[in-house]
């Protein structure tokens, strides 16, 4: 999944504001308007309590997503972790596979025809890691296992 940023604008312009979508820190009241001359005291209306009863519920609401947002993170960590061990070691089972042939204690080497069909199962699976997509995890997972299914039962 890809998560796009775009930069937020403002689309109501302000009577104050520059017209650049940028609202001056200060404005000056309009001259015809009565807190202009000092008559009518400037009084905050009731909007401003719900106002701020709305972000504290934002608030709120963005803390319990960052604590979710980051326990995804923890959870992906774990994952992977757990991935790489279970995949890792069928691969290394099977490293040890095909040196046995090598050893000295008598290990049998897998015959031709079977390693010619692991290479041509590896040669043809594309893998892109550089990419990082899960693709790639899934087309590994299947080669490991195609690779395994290859293996004699005795060994």
């Amino acid at each position: 999944m890809t998560v796009k940023w775009k930069q937020r604008t403002n689309s109501r312009v302000s009577a104050g504001s520059r017209g650049d979508g940028t609202i001056p820190l200060e404005s000056t009241p309009r001259s015809d308007s009565p807190a202009a001359s000092g008559a009518v005291p400037e009084v905050p209306s009731s909007g401003s309590v719900r106002r701020s009863r709305i972000t504290a519920r934002r608030r709120e609401a963005n803390q319990r997503l960052l604590v979710e947002i980051r326990a995804l993170g923890a959870a992906l960590r774990e994952l992977i972790d757990r991935y790489e061990i279970r995949v890792g070691a069928h691969l290394a089972e099977l490293e040890l596979l095909v040196e046995g042939g090598d050893r000295e204690d008598g290990g049998r080497p897998l015959t031709t025809r079977t390693a010619l069909a692991m290479l041509e199962e590896i040669g043809s699976t594309r893998i892109k890691p550089r990419k990082g997509k899960t693709k790639d995890l899934v087309r590994l997972d299947s080669l490991v296992e195609r690779l395994a299914d290859h293996v004699p039962p005795e060994r």
